[in-house]
């Protein structure tokens, strides 16, 4: 839809194949598509013509319309209030949406500006600086020996969006240095920076045992693949996506027999159970992938020479380079079904799911004691850091930065035996 809405002739007959789509699906399964649809409809407005504003406004006015089924998830809809053409339908929302308090929308601001999808989280960050813009009310939030929980988690959350790569996200960046500039310095010792909650089994999964080794690929769909599955605009790494999800959901046991409730094709409770682990969304954005048929062509291509860092003239090269290497180095058949079908994802615009992955894949090839591969890794980080000290001509100083910053990484989720 991003792709297609703004090219010139299409935009209105994409945005009435996405009020079809919104219309027919079940509210529940249209639901993780709102915050998206709506920041595409924002963000594009200017740029559409009467028919597609049209066309517009009648999916926001059904939105509006089954206010029943979408109540408790209006406040993840953009903000419409700076587009004089719909400042009734900005009414219409906030006075259905539930009340909240300005601690309570900048919360739900923070996961809309760690949302993958660059317009979802440029329009969040646009609507959080007006928050932080308004003195009289931020600064309440700020001030005394100890400042409110919720900025941690917006400090947490505009440092993550500086730190993204692309064009896309360039915007963004900007405008997050502007709100980190009106916070100002805060004294770190009155707030906190909220830690993401690990799962001691997704941190160290054992892929020798199929029970952990499925627990960790269903981690992967609900926490890393299916949040960015509906929210990117590249339709071709859309589709990667799709194959890796459904590879993943094959090995978890997940089919089709859990939705259609198919008594010639009993699901073991076992699979059930691990199917409820995903939340009601991920299991809407991932449902229709358990009957699909994606399949993947091309060997995996390796690095012509090690430490990959060496001829890696770019960042996002780096890490699909050292990715592809790590995975022809997976061996164990639990850990192949995991990580392989990741290889898709090697060429892809996009390395934020391979950088998830790397300290994982670093782990298990590690703990396959193989001496050339411990070799090969300790070149490699010690490649990255002596490029610190020492900058080799041709790299930009923010490739080795954030090459260092993955570096980090990986070491520190290695086990300490294997530091040295």
């Amino acid at each position: 839809m991003q792709n297609t809405v703004l090219r010139p002739g299409l935009a209105e007959s994409t945005l009435e194949t996405w009020h079809t789509l919104a219309t027919v699906l079940k509210p529940i399964d249209f639901t993780p598509y709102l915050a998206l649809t709506s920041a595409i409809f924002a963000e594009s407005w200017t740029l559409f013509d009467p028919g597609a504003k049209a066309t517009a406004r009648r999916t926001l006015e059904y939105i509006i319309g089954n206010v029943q089924e979408f109540r408790n998830h209006l406040n993840s809809l953009a903000y419409f209030g700076d587009i004089d053409e719909l400042n009734d339908v900005q009414e219409a929302i906030a006075a259905l949406s539930p009340k909240l308090t300005l601690v309570q929308k900048l919360g739900l601001l923070c996961t809309r500006i760690t949302d993958s999808n660059a317009s979802v989280s440029h329009l969040a960050i646009v609507e959080a600086k007006k928050f932080i813009s308004n003195h009289e009310e931020f600064l309440p939030l700020v001030s005394g020996d100890n400042f409110d929980p919720v900025v941690g988690s917006l400090v947490k959350a505009l440092h993550m969006v500086a730190g993204r790569e692309g064009e896309a996200f360039e915007a963004s960046r900007l405008q997050t240095f502007e709100c980190l500039g009106m916070i100002g310095a805060l004294d770190p010792d009155r707030f906190e920076i909220p830690h993401d909650k690990e799962d001691p089994l997704i941190s160290f999964a054992d892929f020798e045992e199929e029970k952990h080794s499925q627990a960790f690929a269903a981690y992967m769909i609900g926490h890393v693949l299916a949040p960015v599955f509906p929210r990117t605009s590249d339709v071709r790494f859309q589709s990667l996506l799709a194959y890796t999800i459904q590879e993943l959901l094959s090995f978890c046991g997940f089919t089709a027999a859990l939705i259609t409730q198919d008594n010639g094709n009993p699901v073991s409770v076992k699979v059930v159970k691990r199917w409820k682990t995903l939340s009601d969304e991920v299991r809407a954005i991932v449902a229709p992938l358990l009957n699909s048929n994606f399949t993947a062509e091309g060997e995996l291509e390796l690095p012509d020479s090690y430490p990959v860092y060496a001829s890696a003239p770019t960042y996002k090269e780096w890490i699909q380079k050292f990715a592809a290497y790590l995975i022809s180095q997976v061996k164990g058949k639990h850990a192949t079904r995991v990580f392989t079908p990741f290889r898709v994802l090697l060429h892809s615009a996009d390395v934020q799911v391979l950088l998830f992955l790397l300290p994982h894949l670093v782990l298990d090839v590690l703990s396959s004691g193989l001496a050339e591969n411990v070799t090969n890794i300790r070149n490699e980080v010690i490649s990255v850091l002596e490029d610190q000290v020492r900058p080799a001509a041709g790299r930009s100083a923010d490739m080795r930065l954030l090459c260092a910053q993955v570096t980090d990484l990986v070491v520190g989720q290695c086990p300490s035996n294997a530091h040295s």
